[in-house]
């Protein structure tokens, strides 16, 4: 039977992590916009406590904690793996077992990333409807495989009601070749519409900063996310405009982090780059950067990229992945291609071509209002899952 609208709907999310990186925040933004447009009734469950938990619960959000597991790994394939898969797999259909009645009366799963099966477990033993967010490429973007192989993965998600890819690149890599009824390309809502900056606002305030340029590059620090080409071409940069700064916002792995502090040493520029660590409140390195750099070759889509957009900041980035679909080149913000070297050339801009960069800016707001909202994301999933039979 349909899925009864008519009456107050109930959706239990689940997400794969508890930390604040972009999937988390574009869950948190995607309940709010449910809550607030269509006020829906949401049971949020991550495998542990931690930053969503606090975050969901200072905003009202109704939480819970069951302890699942992620059935994938990250790196070289071993023989141990496979064990940990049997034994996570086996632990996961316990908890699904001891908690089905616990989530009988919602009508809809929902599961925030592929890097998680659980919500496809219990959409099955509960024979509920299962909506599955894919945020990721796996591979390429995090260096991510499934126990039991792609193979496994895909044979869930064709179980799947629906299937959600954040950008054209996701639904191309992840989902072209699906059999699932519902497959949709809806991009993420970062900021509700009154919080985007206005025209005036950022013609007024595009000077705020004085002479110093600052550049950042936001996010989880790992090669995949290539921190090291921004820092290449703003070592180019120094040879030119020495009132620059590059700002290294995240946290990471330790051993890369080591080898970019050893690179930046070497190059005798350590005064002018800042590791600033992860930062809960982001909009604070937005109010004092002029530009955002974007250096991932295979970003799913770019939360960070939109939100600066939608501050009134420039953004650099890469020419692939979801980042080419957010940025036209010299109309909302600037593409790179062929290395540090190019990248730096891009960097230029904002000292040699200040109204152009003025006339980007105003476009990246138009961008954002347009295709980014949270309203727009949520009235999108709302109808998606209007759409959905049990």
């Amino acid at each position: 039977m349909n899925v009864d609208i008519t009456r107050r709907i109930k959706i239990v999310f689940f997400t794969h992590y508890t930390e604040l990186y972009g999937a988390n925040k574009s869950l948190i933004n995607l309940i709010e916009g449910l809550i607030s447009i269509y006020n829906v009734e949401v049971l949020l469950i991550a495998p542990t406590s931690g930053k969503i938990i606090e975050l969901a619960l200072q905003k009202g959000i109704n939480c819970d904690q069951i302890a699942f597991h992620n059935e994938v790994y990250f790196g070289k394939s071993k023989w141990s793996t496979f064990c940990k898969g049997i034994f996570k797999f086996l632990c996961n259909w316990f908890i699904v077992i001891k908690y089905a009645s616990k989530l009988r009366d919602y009508d809809i799963i929902h599961s925030n990333s592929s890097a998680t099966l659980i919500g496809a477990y219990f959409s099955y033993k509960l024979r509920k409807p299962h909506v599955w967010h894919i945020r990721e490429f796996g591979w390429e973007d995090y260096k991510m495989k499934y126990y039991f192989g792609d193979r496994y993965f895909k044979y869930w998600a064709n179980k799947a009601d629906a299937v959600i890819a954040i950008s054209k690149a996701i639904y191309k890599k992840r989902m072209a070749a699906a059999s699932v009824r519902h497959k949709n390309i809806i991009f993420n809502g970062v900021i509700f519409e009154n919080e985007i900056e206005s025209k005036f606002s950022v013609e007024k305030e595009i000077d705020r900063l004085g002479s110093k340029v600052i550049f950042a590059i936001v996010g989880l620090i790992s090669a995949e996310k290539n921190q090291i080409e921004a820092i290449e071409a703003f070592t180019l940069l120094q040879q030119y405009e020495n009132n620059a700064e590059l700002w290294i916002v995240g946290a990471g792995a330790e051993e890369y982090i080591a080898e970019l502090k050893l690179y930046i040493v070497k190059k005798g520029i350590v005064g002018k780059i800042k590791f600033i660590g992860f930062v809960d409140n982001i909009s604070s390195i937005y109010e004092s950067i002029n530009c955002l750099v974007m250096c991932s070759k295979h970003e799913a889509l770019g939360r960070v990229t939109i939100e600066a957009m939608g501050k009134g900041i420039t953004v650099i980035g890469y020419n692939n992945g979801g980042t080419a679909e957010i940025i036209t080149d010299n109309y909302n913000g600037l593409l790179y291609s062929d290395g540090p070297q190019h990248l730096f050339e891009k960097m230029r801009y904002l000292f040699d071509k200040p109204s152009l960069i003025k006339e980007m800016r105003v476009n990246g707001l138009k961008t954002v209002k347009e295709h980014f909202t949270i309203e727009r994301c949520s009235i999108a999933i709302f109808n998606l899952y209007n759409s959905i039979k049990t």
